[in-house]
């Protein structure tokens, strides 16, 4: 019985120390931010400008995210304010006082663009299973999404680049991504400039304001009662 509990503990020790390494534990290291992985929620408030046909629409966001797969992004062009959150079974689109429940295809698009972003990555990686293709690229697979996510990464080893395929209908798109302008929060070093392109063709350009670490997150879906 002895035997079997101390196969059993060095067994579960194994299991935990796998679980803390690997190329995402390495990337927080070098980043200074291991919080991350352990931090109740994530706040990001950003500005970003959109084409728009022949003019570039000016939006201010924010995005929150849960340890518990929580998520609400908050988009205000002008006036206007748009609401999308997901959880890990629904999600709805709310304009005013008008909320739509979304569809489970919708909701997974969602997801996917979450997924976009090294801190989100380093918040969740311990979800995803991560690899080192070489000394510059890591492969993230995430559950629930076909395709994988490719981080990649410069010679100082900081996250410039995160690429993905995604499925729009029978259509499949290229979407990448570029991080600049790293700044330190808390001692952490993470991007404050994104440009993301759809197949080469820039879709948005992504100017973050402030990121805060386990801040209290009110409000659907964080407190659903």
């Amino acid at each position: 019985m002895r035997r079997r509990l101390l196969i059993a503990t060095l067994l579960c020790a194994a299991t935990d120390a796998g679980a803390q390494a690997g190329p995402l534990a390495d990337l927080a290291e070098r980043l200074d931010a291991q919080a991350l992985t352990e931090a109740s929620s994530v706040r990001i408030t950003s500005r970003a400008a959109l084409p728009d046909g022949d003019r570039r629409l000016r939006t201010r966001s924010v995005f929150s995210i849960s340890s518990d797969r929580a998520a609400r992004w908050e988009v205000t062009a002008g006036d206007a304010t748009r609401t999308v959150w997901v959880t890990a079974t629904d999600a709805a689109s709310v304009v005013g006082d008008s909320a739509t429940a979304m569809g489970e295809s919708a909701r997974q698009q969602v997801l996917d663009a979450m997924w976009l972003d090294p801190v989100v990555l380093l918040m969740r990686s311990w979800e995803v299973d991560a690899q080192a293709l070489t000394d510059d690229l890591i492969q993230v697979e995430v559950p629930g999404r076909r395709h994988p996510v490719l981080i990649g990464l410069n010679a100082s080893g900081l996250p410039v680049r995160i690429t993905s395929l995604r499925d729009r209908g029978a259509k499949r798109q290229y979407v990448a991504v570029r991080f600049s302008d790293f700044r330190r929060v808390d001692g952490m070093l993470l991007p404050f400039r994104a440009v993301q392109t759809v197949d080469g063709k820039t879709t948005g350009e992504v100017t973050i304001e402030r990121i805060d670490l386990d801040e209290r997150l009110a409000g659907v879906p964080f407190d659903r009662e």
